[in-house]
């Protein structure tokens, strides 16, 4: 077995006295992987790896004879690969407001920020400020007294709406009698084109397109005028200043630092389509401090098939066309974009015993962007696509916990263009949304996804974002046998009635849903008759079906009378008699005993005792100081909250 050894800055040979730089390890890489009869080791000392561009590995880099090339810690080391840059000497801008500024190069422009470990966000308006109201281009002054002609850099100010499941940022393009108006192409291509619902009648795209724009909660981000609050900032990039107004425990002086990071990726295994990249391990890194960008979208949503703009692929691990990739035991802290992204497509990929907090999109995405799409692609696989399938993943023993921070965007999720995908032993926690999802906005409705099984995951506090219709777990455009979700442990799924804990989403057949605990599920509407739990009713609850058929739902526990079935294929609001409920089990919430079969799942649900150690380092991180996700996405500066809800 060869052994190469790095250090930061290292300049020696990569033996293990005199340790070289990670392009030198490379090197010597490229020149024992030709033939290989063992893994070659490449085993990264302890301290900071400083990146201001990409580690790139491309497929001359593969592990060959089905031999690994391993990228690992040293035993016992913790190397960090961090993209942190610090900003100082600070002066005070505003005496009265306890605003600071600092000067920045030309030309800086960041989205993210940090303070000793906490992200602290860009100055904003809160949800539903009271002096706007929302309209279809964008926001309208309803306060006269505020003069929002004046306002600087106005490219630069954020537009955010959000309804139901949607979720679009946009700039605005111009401030004109009194209203903020939004760049119009980009809430475009947030649009449900008319080809892609197929499900619902073609007045319905009404309903899709416009009402979550017309009846959206709305914030506005990015201009000196919103700095009103604690540890908010606001970078003006004309005059090359940043404005912070510091929390007043913060002791703020001239030389304290704040963190921002320009570096998207830090490792790119970059394969190709005709040539992948294969045969790599990850191993033992800490990832720390990206940069990324609040527009767009994490490649696998939204729910439905839009042009909404996916950014460039530039995550913190990024990984094109990868085959027999293991990606094990790192951990992902303060990230501005995905932690880990897999595209194009993918083969044999093990994502084991990692942690993530503090991720701005996804913690984990398999989504391809370079699919070909057509009416025709829906119900069934081109030729163009039928190699560009992610197949045989493992996902497991995986920790995440407050991430989709800038797109509410689900923790792990993967395209509907996957096979044989095993979930399994993750805890996810704290997020704005779903916990794991896979997509339909590729449009691969049938003969698509197949041999998906969720299995012993935990979440909780999940739905933080104030949205509805979504499931902690959820699974669509699955037609063929073999799926199943089993021995999962649901514990809440948001505030809003809307929500469901299991949910099978469009053309889900032949799947089993069985030993799984569903607690702290919405309630039904008060109904003395209503005492079934295997007769659906209203939306929302503890398990959901729409337009899906063939499932077997059986021996789940719940604290719910209510379950969903909009199921048959004449697309009647009327439960399917094709999907079977049987032998599920009502337990009252307020019960402090359950049997000994949802014990069971409760008590193992969940990460594996082998992999808890990366827990307590990611809450040992995150305990420092966060805002909480319930307040981020209902938090009101004028006391103005949502309350609309279509379920309630």
């Amino acid at each position: 077995m060869k052994e190469i050894y790095v250090i930061p800055k290292g300049e020696g040979d990569g033996s293990l006295n005199s340790p070289c730089s990670l392009e030198k390890a490379r090197e010597l890489v490229r020149k024992n992987n030709k033939d290989m009869s063992s893994d070659i080791i490449v085993y990264l000392e302890g301290g900071t790896y400083h990146l201001t561009t990409p580690f790139v590995l491309t497929p001359e880099d593969s592990g060959t004879n089905g031999f690994n090339v391993c990228w690992r810690n040293k035993p016992e080391a913790i190397p960090v690969f961090s993209g942190a840059q610090t900003i100082t000497n600070w002066s005070l801008h505003d005496s009265e407001k306890n605003i600071w500024k600092a000067f920045v190069s030309e030309g800086l422009y960041f989205e993210h920020l940090w303070k000793d470990g906490m992200r602290l966000h860009r100055a904003w308006s809160g949800w539903n400020p009271k002096e706007f109201k929302n309209t279809r281009k964008g926001v309208k002054v309803i306060d006269k007294d505020l003069d929002v002609s004046n306002w600087k850099n106005i490219e630069d100010i954020i537009v955010t709406k959000k309804f139901w499941w949607s979720h679009i940022p946009g700039e605005v393009q111009s401030i004109h009698n009194y209203e903020l108006k939004v760049n119009p192409k980009r809430v475009k291509t947030y649009n449900v084109p008319k080809t892609a619902i197929g499900v619902s009648h073609p007045d319905d795209i009404y309903w899709m397109n416009h009402y979550p724009v017309k009846m959206a909660d709305t914030a506005i981000e990015n201009a000196y005028e919103l700095l009103t609050d604690e540890g908010e900032w606001y970078l003006n990039r004309s005059d090359s200043t940043l404005f912070y107004k510091p929390y007043k425990s913060d002791d703020f002086n001239p030389k304290s630092e704040l963190i921002y990071s320009l570096l998207k990726t830090f490792i790119l295994l970059d394969g190709t389509e005709q040539s992948p990249i294969n045969n790599i391990e990850i191993e033992g890194i800490r990832f720390e401090y990206s940069g990324g960008t609040k527009l767009g979208i994490t490649a696998g949503s939204p729910t439905e098939p839009t042009s909404a703009i996916t950014p460039k692929p530039e995550n913190v691990l990024q990984i094109n066309a990868g085959q027999s990739i293991t990606v094990k035991s790192n951990t992902f802290l303060h990230i501005g974009a995905d932690a880990i992204h897999f595209d194009l497509l993918g083969k044999d990929i093990r994502i084991i015993g990692n942690g993530f907090g503090d991720i701005s999109r996804a913690a984990i995405s398999l989504n391809q962007t370079n699919l070909i799409i057509s009416e025709e692609s829906k119900h069934r696989i081109l030729p163009e696509n039928a190699h560009k399938f992610f197949e045989d993943i493992e996902v497991s023993n995986n920790y995440v916990r407050y991430t989709g921070l800038d797109d509410t965007g689900a923790a792990i999720v993967y395209s509907e263009f996957s096979r044989n995908v095993k979930v399994f032993h993750n805890e996810i926690r704290e997020v704005p949304t779903m916990a794991i999802r896979n997509g339909w906005r590729f449009l691969g409705w049938t003969k698509h996804a197949a041999n998906i099984e969720y299995a012993w995951n935990k979440t909780s506090d999940v739905g933080l974002a104030n949205k509805e219709d979504f499931g902690a777990l959820y699974i669509s455009c699955c037609d063929t046998e073999g799926s199943s979700i089993h021995h999962n442990f649901i514990n809440g799924v948001g505030i809003k009635k809307g929500n469901i804990g299991i949910y099978l989403d469009v053309n889900v057949y032949y799947t089993k849903i069985y030993n799984n605990v569903c607690i702290n599920m919405p309630q039904p509407l008060p109904n003395p008759a209503k005492k079934d739990i295997d007769k659906p009713s209203e939306f929302g609850g503890w398990m959901g079906l729409v337009i899906c058929e063939h499932n077997e739902i059986f021996n789940n526990w719940t604290d719910s009378h209510l379950t969903t079935d909009i199921s048959p294929p004449d697309k009647r609001v009327e439960p399917s008699p094709t999907n079977k409920f049987h032998n599920n089990y009502y337990h009252p919430q307020d019960s402090k005993e359950w049997p000994k079969g949802a014990r069971e799942v409760m008590d193992k649900a969940g990460i594996s005792a082998k992999y808890q150690n990366i827990k307590q380092i990611i809450d040992s991180e995150l305990d420092k100081g966060y805002i909480p996700l319930d307040t981020l996405y209902t938090f009101s500066k004028s006391g103005t909250k949502s309350s609309f809800s279509v379920f309630s």
